[in-house]
C-alpha cells in the first residue's frame, strides 16, 4: 500500500490555516462551497459544518491494527503546508510494517519532484518479496494446503472453498472440500446443481431475509440436499425502518461495518449456533459430505459466519481478513475467477 501526502491528524485546524476563507464561510453561513473537478467540468459541492465536524472527528488509529502482511510506504514532502510532515511521522509510528520516505523541498503535490516520488514507489515494490509462497513462509504460515479455492458452479457467484487455511499454531489446516461459501443460488444452472452433487454438498444454509428470497427465489429442490432458511436478521429487523437502519450503518466506513457485523452476530447467534451443531453432528471425519453457506452476495452475513468459524478453529486474524477480502474478486470483480479442480 502506498500513502502519498496522507493526513493522519484530521483535527489540526489546517482547513482554517491554509484556507482562511473556508473558516470564514463556515462561521458566517454554516457551510462553504467546494469546487471540484468532475471529468471535464468543475462542480460545486456544498460542505456543511456538520460534515466538517465529521471529518475532524475521523480517527486513523485503526492503522495500528493493520496486518503485518500489508507493507505500507509513506512518501511526504518536507515543505507540505497543506498536510504538514508530522502526519507522515504519525503514520510511521502507528503502522506495524511501514517505510517512510521524506522528500526535501517538496510541496503537497511534489511539484518538480515527480521523479523522486516515482523512484521511491518503484524501489518499494521491488524490495518486497513478490513470491506469495515465500512471503507466507516468512510470516510463519508453513503448515497449509495448496488447493483450487475458486470453483466453477454455473449460475452461482463468489463460490469458493473455505478449507486449506493454516492454523496459527502450525498444527494443521482447515479441512478442504467440507465448507463452501457463495452468493445466492436462485440462478443455478443444471450444470451448477451437478457440480454441487460432485462436491457432496448435503446441506445448504440460506442466511437471507424473506424479501430477498421472495425477490430472487431459491434453489430448486435437489434429492440428497437439504436447504435451511436461517434469516440471521430475524431478531433485529422487524420492519422496513429496521432494515433501513441496519443497512445505513455500512455507509459509515470501517466503524459502520464493525457495527453492522456485530448486529448480524448478535441477532443470528442462535442460528449460527445451530449451524455449528449441525456440523458437529453431521460432518464426519470418516465421510466426505459437505455443506454450503450463502446469503445474497455471499459477503457480509456469510462472511460473519465464516470469520467466526475460522476464528474458533484457530486461524490467524490476518488470514481470516484475507479470506474475507476474496469476495471483492469473487462477486464484485469485473472478471470473476473460477477454477475447476
Amino acid at each position: 500500500m502506498v500513502n502519498i501526502s496522507g493526513r493522519f491528524k484530521m483535527n489540526d485546524n489546517q482547513l482554517n490555516t491554509s484556507r482562511p476563507e473556508i473558516g470564514q464561510a463556515l462561521r458566517e453561513h454554516g457551510y462553504f462551497n467546494w469546487n471540484v473537478r468532475q471529468r471535464d467540468r468543475i462542480a460545486t459541492v456544498k460542505v456543511t459544518q456538520e460534515e466538517v465536524d465529521k471529518f475532524y472527528n475521523y480517527s486513523n488509529e485503526f492503522v495500528s491494527r493493520m496486518p503485518l502482511s500489508t507493507c505500507v510506504l509513506t512518501v511526504h514532502g518536507l515543505k507540505d503546508n497543506i498536510v504538514p510532515p508530522y502526519n507522515a511521522a504519525m503514520f510511521a509510528n502507528k503502522v506495524p510494517n511501514h517505510t517512510l520516505v521524506l522528500v526535501p523541498d517538496a510541496d503537497h503535490n511534489f511539484k518538480g519532484k515527480f521523479e523522486q516520488v516515482t523512484k521511491a514507489v518503484v524501489d518499494f515494490f521491488a524490495k518486497h518479496e513478490p513470491n506469495n509462497y515465500l512471503k507466507a513462509i516468512s510470516m510463519g504460515q508453513g503448515s497449509s494446503l495448496v488447493l483450487p479455492r475458486w470453483i466453477d458452479v454455473e449460475g452461482a457467484r463468489n463460490f469458493r472453498d473455505v478449507g486449506g487455511w493454516p492454523l496459527s499454531d502450525g498444527s494443521g489446516y482447515i479441512r478442504e472440500r467440507t465448507v463452501f461459501r457463495s452468493g445466492h443460488l436462485s440462478k443455478l444452472a443444471p450444470e451448477g446443481i451437478a457440480r454441487l452433487k460432485e462436491l457432496n454438498v448435503k446441506a445448504i444454509f440460506d442466511f437471507r431475509l424473506d424479501h430477498e428470497i421472495k425477490r430472487d427465489g431459491i434453489i430448486k429442490e435437489v434429492s440428497g440436499m437439504t436447504r435451511f432458511s436461517y434469516n440471521l436478521y430475524e431478531n433485529a429487523i422487524k420492519s422496513n425502518e429496521d432494515l433501513f437502519k441496519a443497512m445505513m450503518v455500512f455507509l459509515n466506513s470501517g466503524e459502520g461495518f464493525a457495527e453492522g457485523y456485530m448486529l448480524i452476530l448478535d441477532s443470528g447467534k442462535k442460528l449460527i449456533g445451530d449451524v455449528f451443531r449441525y456440523m458437529i453432528k453431521e460432518l464426519s471425519i470418516y465421510e466426505r459430505s459437505a455443506m454450503l453457506i450463502h446469503c445474497t452476495a455471499g459477503k457480509d452475513r456469510t462472511g460473519v459466519f465464516i470469520m467466526t468459524l475460522l476464528g474458533l478453529c484457530g486461524v490467524d486474524d490476518e488470514i481470516i481478513a484475507r479470506e474475507y477480502e476474496l469476495s471483492n474478486i469473487g462477486y464484485f470483480g469485473k472478471n470473476q475467477i473460477t477454477i475447476n479442480d
